[in-house]
Formats: C-alpha cells, sequence, structure tokens
C-alpha cells in the first residue's frame, strides 16, 4: 500500500518535466543540524565533480519500514547503486509518518519528512507518499517504478554542471573538507552534507512488513545543512563528522551537494567512503 498524506495546498504538475519554473518567494525552510568547525584537513580520499562537466545524479529515495510497497524500492535503489557505470549518488532518508501505523522505524527522522515535504511544495505535489524517488532535486517518480527512474536520470545527464564541488576526509574519519567553486552566477543555494551507511538489516516485528527481514544501503543517518552560498566564488568548509557508536564506520560514506534554496535543483554532488 502506498500512503498519501495530504500535507500542502497547490496544483500537481507533471512529474517528469525539468525545466519547471522558478519561484519567487522561499519555500518552508528545513531544520538544520548544528554544524562544528574541525582544525584538521589531512586528505585521505577525494570525491570531486567539475563544474565543465557532467556532475553525478543525485537519487533521493523516501521510504519507510512501515510501508509494504517499499522494500522493492530500497532494493532497487540498492541495485542502482552498485552499479559504478551509472555515475549516481543514491541516498535513502526513512520518513517518520509511518512510525505511528505498527512499527516504528530505527532510521527514520523528522528532517526526512521535512525534507520531503519541502520537495513537494517545489514540485508542486500535494501529497507525501511512500515510495518517492526524487532524482537531482528536478523530477520525481514511484520509487519503485526502474523505467521512470531510468528516464529520469537520462534526462538529467542533459544538463552540466554548474559549480564545482571536491569532498575530502582526515585520516582519522573525524571530519571531512567541502570545496566548492562556481564560474556562473548561482542563486541562493544550500550546501548540504549526507552521511550514509550501507548493509543494514531490520528483523521487522510488527506493521505492514511484520516477520519481515529488511536490508538497506545508503541509509542517510546524518543531514548536516553546512551553508548558503551565491554567486560566483570559491567557498570552503571543514564540518565533524558525528559518528555514533551504533555505526558501522567500513560502512558509513558522504555525499555533498549544492542545491538551490527554492525550487531545490542541485548544481554539482560528490560523494566519499570514509
Amino acid at each position: 500500500m502506498i500512503i498519501k498524506i495530504f500535507t500542502v495546498i497547490g496544483v500537481i504538475s507533471s512529474a517528469l518535466v525539468w525545466a519547471l519554473s522558478r519561484y519567487t518567494s522561499p519555500q518552508p525552510a528545513e531544520n538544520e543540524s548544528p554544524v562544528n568547525v574541525a582544525a584538521v584537513n589531512v586528505s585521505s580520499s577525494v570525491s570531486r565533480t567539475d563544474n565543465k562537466g557532467s556532475l553525478p545524479i543525485v537519487i533521493e529515495l523516501f521510504t519507510s519500514e512501515g510501508c509494504s510497497s517499499c522494500p522493492s524500492a530500497d532494493e532497487l535503489l540498492s541495485e542502482l547503486g552498485m552499479k559504478g557505470d551509472l555515475n549516481i549518488i543514491p541516498l535513502a532518508y526513512h520518513v517518520d509518518y509511518w512510525d505511528y501505523i505498527g512499527w516504528k522505524d530505527p532510521f527514520a527522522q523528522k528532517i526526512f519528512t521535512e525534507r520531503q515535504n519541502a520537495y513537494a511544495n517545489a514540485l508542486s505535489l500535494n501529497t507525501l507518499y511512500t515510495p518517492q524517488t526524487v532524482i537531482h532535486g528536478r523530477l520525481e517518480c514511484v520509487g519503485s517504478n526502474r523505467e521512470r527512474i531510468k528516464e529520469a536520470i537520462a534526462t538529467a545527464r542533459n544538463h552540466p554542471a554548474m559549480a564545482g564541488i571536491t569532498l575530502s576526509g582526515n585520516e582519522a574519519r573525524s571530519a571531512i573538507t567541502v570545496d566548492a567553486i562556481s564560474d556562473v552566477e548561482l542563486p541562493r543555494s544550500d550546501v548540504w552534507v549526507a552521511l550514509f551507511e550501507n548493509d543494514l538489516t531490520t528483523s521487522v516485528k510488527r506493521g505492514e512488513n511484520g516477520g519481515r527481514q529488511l536490508h538497506h544501503d545508503y541509509v542517510v543517518r546524518k543531514l548536516i545543512h553546512v551553508s548558503e552560498i551565491s554567486g560566483k566564488k570559491k567557498w570552503n568548509s571543514t564540518v565533524d563528522i558525528p559518528i555514533d557508536k551504533n555505526w558501522n564506520l567500513k560502512n558509513i560514506g558522504a555525499a555533498a551537494f549544492i542545491q538551490d534554496s527554492f525550487d531545490k535543483t542541485i548544481y554539482a554532488a560528490a560523494s566519499l567512503k570514509l
């Protein structure tokens, strides 16, 4: 069953249209997580997007362990992420509005529901639902629809990167550094860092998936709003990695992306295995 919760009022527009008109008024802001500046900056590994070429495509899945339609979308995201030739950055956000319908998802966070709601505003949708996949901030479809997702990835590839971004980690895996540069005038944009974990399993006891063991990859554990940027400039920030004792460090990765504050277009993205 795909759950639909009416949370915003708007007119439903085509889900797979790239050039939606820009909004002139800001959308509701997403919650920000605390960011600490660290002194270390010793690069052990680097991921870069060049603003003169094609950028990695960010695939964001909004999912829940309480939704019986979501496991197939989770599996598809894992499959797409393992195909290195696709040059994508998969991210799975577990939303919390299923937590009151029989099973509390251990990976769900309110900020992920707020992020999905911001997309609903930007894409003129009047519902939130799972599983939903948002491709590069501007296209969306049901998260288990393989063909629509592949079509959206191909569409997104036709648009070159508007900025460059470099993501590097230190030897202690305690901080990451984000460098960004733009040769064009960027509109007001946000720099985000997502920490994700692979190879997670849950034995679901109740709800629509009760009795099943679910496997997840690219589960976002922490979404950090680093800064706002705009214009044509270079930008740099070093961010502490808030590692939780329950995370498996060998399965942790990071992604960084520059995203339009209003229409949610992603201008640059990079990912890194810590």
